[in-house]
């Protein structure tokens, strides 16, 4: 999916602003999880300050909620981050909602 296409859809379910990188935040991945999405765990990302621009931007990736209880989206989205062979761990930072 394209950049563009990722923060309308982030904007229209109305958690664009979660992904904005927090100050002094020296991570250049930031993740989310979504929960409350009617059909969907979604996890989304932004990264940014790499030098190709083409790896900067937006992604989000869902399980349907029909398919995949919260705990077993939680481990795919876990599953996901650590398994992401261009990140370094130290440089990622995961939103935490507080709801």
């Amino acid at each position: 999916m394209e950049n563009h296409a990722v923060e309308r859809i982030l904007l229209q379910l109305g958690v664009r602003e979660r992904f904005e990188f927090p100050p002094n935040v020296k991570s250049n991945v930031f993740f989310g999880t979504i929960d409350d999405h009617p059909s969907h765990w979604l996890l989304a990302a932004r990264f940014r300050d790499y030098p190709d621009p083409k790896d900067n931007g937006f992604m989000l990736v869902g399980w349907p909620k029909k398919r995949f209880s919260a705990a077993q989206a939680k481990e795919l989205a876990i599953e996901a981050v650590r398994t992401s062979a261009r990140f370094e761990p130290e440089k990622i930072f995961i939103y935490k909602d507080k709801t």
